[in-house]
């Protein structure tokens, strides 16, 4: 999509300049007429109107992923703590999960697109509620605490993901490329053949800066992918202490997984 924003944007203002050049050399002077510019000023203000629109729409998308991946690594964290107060079978085994889950999603949950859950994350998600039924028998007061940490930490899981993936319909795009293609050629076509430089600047300049607005708005919805990406500074943190903490508490008993999150056993 880059790619063609970028083509489109450049045809229109080549084709636009072109346009004016043949139009002076074959002894075209003036301006267009003010019908033409009439037309083309609320096609250029509507255009504009929508990008604002789609730039609020993806600003909230990319401020929802990462809070949401900031809460994902608390809720982490709270639950591992959380652990140590349930009976030491489950607490093994929960703390070891989340030390697991961390790894998981820094590895096969990060850098991705398309709103889909890892198999290799949900793994642990699993062997955490596996624990919780062994918590729940012991009749252990701290089985309420596990379960509210657990599902903040899956609602933020939820959020990260879905967030994940553009929400802006293509038809948008192609709606505003065509609107600015439209508006581009337009301006060029009305714009003086002679004395013009001032006026080719500008056309140029409105050019860029549309350009640079749609790659920002397809960055802003691409937070795991995109120029601008969310780095998982918060959650690799939290994977490389609860890793840690894990071989204090449990020397004797390695992680049953590897440096990336994908079980060994």
């Amino acid at each position: 999509m880059s790619v063609v924003i970028v083509a489109v944007l450049v045809a229109s203002v080549l084709i636009g300049l072109g346009a004016m050049w043949i139009r002076r050399s074959r002894g075209g002077s003036g301006e267009g007429s003010v019908a033409a510019k009439d037309l083309l000023g609320p096609v250029l203000t509507l255009t504009v109107l929508v990008l604002a629109f789609v730039l609020v729409a993806a600003s909230k998308s990319y401020d929802d992923a990462r809070n949401a991946a900031a809460d994902e690594a608390n809720a982490v964290s709270n639950l591992y703590e959380s652990a140590a107060y349930a009976p030491q079978a489950q607490r093994q085994q929960i703390e070891a999960s989340m030390a697991c889950y961390a790894r998981a999603v820094v590895h096969h949950e990060w850098e991705i697109d398309n709103g889909k859950l890892s198999p290799v994350v949900s793994h642990w998600s699993s062997q955490v509620r596996t624990a919780f039924a062994g918590v729940a028998t012991s009749s252990s007061p701290i089985f309420g605490t596990l379960i509210s940490a657990d599902q903040k930490r899956g609602e933020s899981r939820i959020t990260r993901v879905d967030e994940s993936q553009s929400k802006t319909p293509g038809a948008i795009y192609i709606v505003v490329l065509i609107a600015l293609a439209m508006a581009l050629i337009g301006f060029a076509l009305l714009m003086p053949t002679t004395g013009n430089r001032p006026h080719i600047i500008a056309l140029v300049a409105v050019g860029v800066l549309f350009g640079l607005v749609l790659l920002l708005i397809r960055d802003l919805e691409a937070p795991f992918t995109g120029n601008v990406t969310i780095a998982p500074t918060a959650m690799s943190h939290t994977a490389e202490r609860l890793a840690a903490e894990y071989n204090q508490h449990f020397p004797q008993q390695p992680l049953p997984c590897d440096a990336t999150g994908k079980a060994t056993a």
